[in-house]
């Protein structure tokens, strides 16, 4: 079974959302003498079934898609 996942982008967080997102921080001193100051990041890992990840950003505080 092959899925598509959509993401959009806004300033706040939806609740009821099926995935959720989080920052993670690099401060390791290693890191920190290899990388320079901490650096964030996101990684998303989509499952195996997955064929197409499209990322949007959302204007202003919607989540109403204009198509």
């Amino acid at each position: 079974m092959a899925n598509k996942i959509s993401i959009l982008v806004a300033k706040h967080s939806r609740q009821d959302g099926v995935v959720s997102m989080r920052n993670v921080t690099i401060r390791e001193r290693l890191l920190r003498l290899l990388l320079g100051k901490p650096h964030h990041l996101m990684v998303i890992a989509p499952g195996k079934d997955v064929q197409q990840l499209q990322i949007n950003e959302v204007k202003g505080d919607s989540y109403e898609r204009n198509e």
